[in-house]
């Protein structure tokens, strides 16, 4: 292998070209650096963020929603008996709001009782609250929608921490 002839640079100082193509190598590298790492790092964090996890379910669920589907819903708002209530929904309207255990209690009516898309509204009204000092959310893998989601308020708080649960999901005919 033949050296790399000299190039005399500006200065009148002469460097080989292998010398120049590495520093152009180098400071094309720094300059991306500059550039694209940020942008990459800040498209990293709406990725991984509650937000990001939040729209991409969202997104699952509406490429998926079936015209006609059930679920086991609770809420707790803190301090509850915890009622589970089977909620069946058709063209995204509720159309029955029953307790999901023969004899058990039920929270809602047909007129209060949750879509897949209030469940996820709530969730996302929950998660925007600045009181919490924990939260845990847990989406379907399958459908997108929040099968959990879990809050706490700082200790020494009372009647504070809500949670949802969606169960037992069914598309229905």
């Amino acid at each position: 292998m033949e050296p790399s002839p000299d190039v005399e640079g500006p200065n009148g100082m002469t460097r080989s070209r292998s010398s120049t193509a590495r520093q152009l190598v180098i400071a094309w590298s720094i300059a991306l650096g500059v550039v694209v790492v940020p942008l990459l790092a800040v498209a990293g964090v709406r990725f991984l963020s509650a937000d990001g996890a939040h729209d991409r379910a969202v997104e699952r669920w509406e490429s998926k929603e079936p015209a006609a589907y059930s679920f086991n819903y609770s809420y707790c708002g803190g301090f509850c008996q915890g009622c589970t209530t089977r909620v069946t929904v058709k063209r995204g309207e509720v159309v029955s709001a029953v307790p999901a255990e023969p004899g058990g209690c039920t929270d809602f009516t047909v007129e209060d009782a949750p879509t897949i898309e209030d469940v996820f509204d709530l969730e996302k009204t929950l998660r925007s609250r600045d009181e919490f000092v924990s939260r845990e959310i847990h989406y379907d893998s399958t459908w997108g929608f929040p099968a959990s989601a879990n809050f706490q308020c700082p200790e020494g708080t009372s009647d504070c921490g809500p949670g949802l649960s969606v169960r037992n999901f069914r598309v229905e005919p």
